[in-house]
């Protein structure tokens, strides 16, 4: 043992050199290992941030659609209700006629009657 202590001190230049050899190793590989995690982190933020995007312009479109059918539906509720006021008026205008049908007692149709009928 004391002649492997005796010999490193004699050759402390040997030994100094390739403990700084190590170390610049050691640090070249360090620094290597940083960058390459560091560009993974930036990979993976600009994946996210698209990602983050990508869903905010899917919710836009998804409620922009939402807004368009709603707005479709109104138009079609008023549509359909404007309809139904209209045959309302039709059948209330048949009705009136009907009650004032001379011929509404007879047996059978009367050609007032048939009119009505074929009014549907």
């Amino acid at each position: 043992m004391i002649g492997v202590l005796t010999m490193l001190v004699a050759n402390w230049k040997l030994v100094a050199s390739v403990v700084g050899a190590a170390a610049v190793f050691a640090l070249l590989a360090a620094g290597a290992a940083y960058e390459h995690h560091q560009g993974y982190t930036d990979g993976f933020n600009v994946a996210h941030q698209q990602c983050e995007d990508e869903k905010t312009k899917m919710e836009t479109a998804n409620q922009n659609a939402i807004n368009q059918a709603a707005k479709s539906l109104a138009s079609a509720e008023q549509q359909i209700q404007l309809k139904e006021g209209q045959l309302d008026d039709a059948e209330k205008a048949l009705d009136l006629a009907a009650a004032q049908d001379p011929h509404a007692s007879d047996c059978g149709l009367g050609p007032d009657s048939v009119r009505r009928l074929s009014a549907f």
